[in-house]
């Protein structure tokens, strides 16, 4: 990396620099604290750069943004990518297993029926309307 003596460089590099496709977010927040470091740059204009670099589309990385730290910044990094490689599925918790776990029970009660008299009591071969034929 070419040696920067001044801020507006520094700047002008951070604004420039993008994150690769197949780069590690964090080998990409090192590269650019350590293009940051050279001028002393704030961390609120580090971590917008670090944002800004990002090739995605800003509804996707609104999760990033909002970040008040570096290590805040990792974090929502991780779900970021968590979330484009399609990982997230909704939390099931107890009480939604146990709904499914009755309405199927529920349902397959409902389901057995009498082919013949439509009754619930009994199933077809038992039909006391078969019995006479």
């Amino acid at each position: 990396m070419a040696e920067l003596c001044d801020c507006h460089a520094v700047h002008r590099e951070l604004s420039q620099c993008k994150k690769a496709v197949n780069e590690s977010s964090q080998k990409y927040i090192y590269k650019m604290l350590e293009i940051a470091a050279q001028a002393n740059v704030d961390t609120r204009s580090v971590i917008q750069y670090i944002i800004n670099g990002v090739q995605d589309d800003a509804v996707n990385k609104t999760i990033l943004y909002g970040a008040k730290t570096i290590r805040e910044l990792k974090e929502r990094f991780a779900q970021y990518e968590t979330m484009k490689d399609g990982k997230v599925k909704p939390k099931q918790t107890k009480m939604d297993g146990k709904k499914k776990a009755h309405h199927k029970e529920h349902n397959s009660k409902d389901s057995k029926r009498c082919f013949n008299c439509g009754s619930k009591d009994h199933l077809g071969k038992e039909c006391p309307k078969n019995q006479g034929t």
